[in-house]
């Protein structure tokens, strides 16, 4: 089941196959010790999504699948001979990965689960892939990857340190610094620089977002039908507020 959400593609829809496969691997799930009351104990605020920063398994099999991927995307784009950025792909290529929830974060939550590391990616003798997951304290220790992806589309098949079983990630969609991934069901941003990109991005400060949480923005323009609250109501998120008509 847990291989089946994996590589179940769905588009263009909201659905709940991240919080089903993350209820999968529960532990109290696993041992049968479930009830009605199941979510609102284990999730009090609400289903934030995989934390790749309190799993660690997981949290490598994410970078191991980001760094090949990073590395086959800039191999195909050396390819282009009329693409300008194009250059080409060196034997062994180091890039610095963020790994971050592809969510927003909600206001006073204590952590985005973002994940930081310069990796390294090389091919060895056999013409496979090796990663060195932290290539700043472990320069020289590289894990085998074996993929099978076709670039660009969407479900990735990797096994990890020769481990005949595979795990599935899917390629959501290209970044303007990266690209999207799901990862146990929940999609991450993944942004990858160079070395020399990360350290030149402090320079680059982002746009603040401007604060909403005092607003109420609608989706498209229109004209307002109709109000269902009244000034001093105490509403629940999701209730419907106004109707709007394009």
């Amino acid at each position: 089941m847990e291989r089946a959400l994996d590589a179940y593609v769905i588009k263009g829809v909201t659905h709940n196959v991240p919080l089903l496969r993350e209820v999968m691997t529960h532990p109290r799930f696993v041992k049968g010790d479930i009830s009605t009351k199941f979510l609102p104990e284990e999730y009090p605020n609400g289903f934030l999504g995989h934390d790749v920063t309190k799993d660690a398994a997981s949290r490598d099999q994410l970078l191991a699948v980001a760094a090949v991927v990073q590395a086959v995307r800039a191999a195909r784009a050396a390819e282009f001979t009329n693409y300008s950025t194009a250059t080409p792909a060196a034997e062994e290529q180091t890039y610095v990965l963020t790994v971050a929830p592809a969510r927003k974060k909600r206001a006073g939550e204590a952590t985005t689960g973002e994940v930081t590391r310069t990796v390294k990616v090389r091919r060895n003798a056999a013409d496979q892939y090796e990663v060195a997951l932290d290539a700043e304290a472990h320069p020289n220790t590289y894990v085998p990857v074996a993929m099978h992806w076709t670039p660009e589309t969407p479900v990735i098949k990797t096994a990890l340190n020769n481990d005949p079983t595979s795990f599935v990630t899917q390629y959501v969609d290209p970044q303007p610094l990266g690209f999207r991934l799901q990862h146990r069901g929940t999609v991450f941003k993944v942004e990858a620089r160079t070395p020399a990109q990360h350290d030149a991005q402090k320079f680059m400060l982002a746009k603040p977002e401007p604060d909403a949480s005092t607003q109420l923005l609608a989706p498209m323009p229109g004209s307002v039908v109709s109000v269902a609250v009244k000034a001093g109501d105490v509403v629940a998120e999701g209730a419907a507020l106004v109707v709007v008509e394009r």
